[in-house]
């Protein structure tokens, strides 16, 4: 799990560095109406990585309730990894289609490299006998 926080890291920190050369306008142009700006994708990234933590944590709360993972949990997993990795858009769920379009690279910077380490920190002390239940699943 550590390998692939660090090429998430990775991978964010490359994005923000290379979104340093635009302007602001241009960093919060939004393509058409619907589509995201460079800002908000960021920004979405920044937020989804702490809104998985607090699931997370919530989760371990129940964990006399968790189940173990099956073959079909596997199967839903990867075509989910391959849907995500086409170049076929998707719709955001509902409870992320609305976000921000007024906040500063430095701020999703600042929040980003925070909201990291807490997830670091949490990803270390997360109970082994936990990593085969099913503590998530995304919308």
């Amino acid at each position: 799990m550590n390998k692939d926080l660090e090429i998430m890291n990775h991978i964010m920190q490359n994005w923000m560095k290379g979104s340093e050369k635009y302007n602001s306008e241009l960093f919060h142009f939004q393509p058409e109406g619907n589509e995201w700006s460079l800002q908000q994708v960021l920004l979405h990234m920044a937020q989804i990585q702490d809104f998985v933590g607090v699931v997370l944590k919530k989760q371990l709360t129940k964990q006399d309730e968790l189940r173990n993972t099956k073959l079909k949990n596997w199967y839903r997993y990867i075509m989910l990894k391959l849907a995500l990795a086409s170049s076929k858009k998707f719709k955001a769920p509902k409870i992320v289609s609305i976000i921000e379009n007024d906040i500063s690279l430095g701020q999703i910077k600042e929040n980003w490299n925070q909201s990291y380490t807490n997830f670091v920190q949490f990803m270390k002390s997360f109970p082994k006998d936990l990593e085969n239940k099913l503590i998530y699943k995304h919308p």
